[in-house]
């Protein structure tokens, strides 16, 4: 018997999104922004007010994701 979890997520990763677009069990917010083709990202001070009144239990990010100014 497979167990369905239900999934709550946040990104601002362009390919995260398409991938998790394919599960109806998870629901995702894509965090909005200038997109920086290098990264596949979004990120910006639009990111960055989307993202400020969000809680999470468990928080990923990557090293793209860190900078002095943030």
């Amino acid at each position: 018997c497979e167990t369905q979890i239900s999934l709550n997520v946040i990104t601002n990763s362009f390919a995260s999104s398409v991938y998790l677009s394919q599960n109806d069990n998870i629901n995702f917010y894509l965090a909005g922004g200038n997109y920086n083709h290098h990264t596949g990202s979004f990120f910006d001070e639009i990111t960055i007010s989307a993202l400020e009144n969000l809680y999470t239990d468990i928080f990923f990010f990557t090293a793209s994701g860190v900078s002095a100014d943030v």
